[in-house]
């Protein structure tokens, strides 16, 4: 997955280590060492930026939103384009990270939400937080495309999208 560049080469390290192994592992199972080991920094280098795995986990966390979920949001598209093809685009480029065999087929906000939401209230809030933020700027789309298109439609916005992103989370 392509990122932005972080401060720093080790802190991208131990950002992608991290992803990677509780991807596979989860949070719990995924040790310091083991982050540390596969991203090729010492503890002490682990502990210069980050100081505690929950505070990685949160870094983790947000970074993987903004390369799949932000991606798709933030994606830039006319705004004189139909809010209909606005929510199109949005589900193509969603098909397309689905497509694409260097992407994880897993989500680590699921992932970890699923893990550790009664063990870790904070990892749990930022997992609400990113997942609230998709489905309010989704929520957005769905709303201009429903007003100009079907105002007089029964389904919500909201539920459209909290819909989706249940079905894309069950997906993964």
């Amino acid at each position: 997955m392509k990122r932005r560049q972080s401060e720093s080469p080790t802190k991208e390290a131990l950002l992608d280590a991290a992803e990677r192994l509780m991807l596979v592992k989860g949070y719990t199972a995924t040790s310091i060492d083991e982050i540390c080991t596969m991203a090729g920094v010492t503890k002490g280098g682990f502990f210069h930026y980050f100081p505690t795995k929950q505070e990685l986990a949160k870094a983790a966390l947000h970074r993987f939103y903004a390369a799949t979920g932000g991606r798709i949001l933030e994606f830039p598209l006319p705004e004189t384009m139909d809010p209909l093809q606005r929510v199109y685009q949005r589900l193509n480029i969603l098909i397309d990270m689905a497509r694409n065999p260097d992407l994880p087929k897993s989500c680590l906000i699921g992932n970890l939400t699923q893990e550790v939401s009664h063990t870790h209230p904070e990892l749990r809030a930022v997992c609400d937080e990113l997942f609230s933020r998709w489905v309010n700027g989704f929520e957005g789309e769905l709303a201009a495309a429903k007003a100009k298109h079907v105002p007089q439609a029964s389904w919500s916005p909201q539920s459209l999208s909290e819909h989706l992103l249940a079905t894309i989370q069950g997906s993964l």
